[in-house]
C-alpha cells in the first residue's frame, strides 16, 4: 500500500497538487523496486525528492495557483 493515494481531482500548475504528483510518481519509482512505505521511506522523503523538481516547474511560469489558508484574499490594490 502507498502513503500517497490517487486523487479523483488534481489542478495543473497548482503548486500544492504539483508537489503530490511529482511525490507520487518519486513513490511508484520505489515501490516498482520494493522499497516499503514507512520502512523504506517516509511522507518527508518524498517531498523533499519532489521539490528540486516542483521549484524547477515553477521558476517560469506565469499565473501558477496556491491556496491560502484562510476564508478570504484581500484584492491586490
Amino acid at each position: 500500500m502507498a502513503l500517497i493515494e490517487r486523487l479523483s481531482t488534481m489542478g495543473k500548475k497548482h503548486l500544492s497538487d504539483e508537489l503530490i504528483a511529482i511525490a507520487y510518481n518519486i513513490e511508484q519509482a520505489f515501490i516498482q523496486v520494493g522499497a516499503e512505505p514507512g520502512k523504506d521511506y517516509t511522507y518527508r522523503d518524498l517531498f523533499q525528492l519532489a521539490q528540486p523538481f516542483v521549484l524547477d516547474m515553477f521558476k517560469n511560469v506565469k499565473g501558477f495557483e496556491y491556496s491560502y489558508p484562510s476564508d478570504s484574499v484581500a484584492k491586490k490594490l
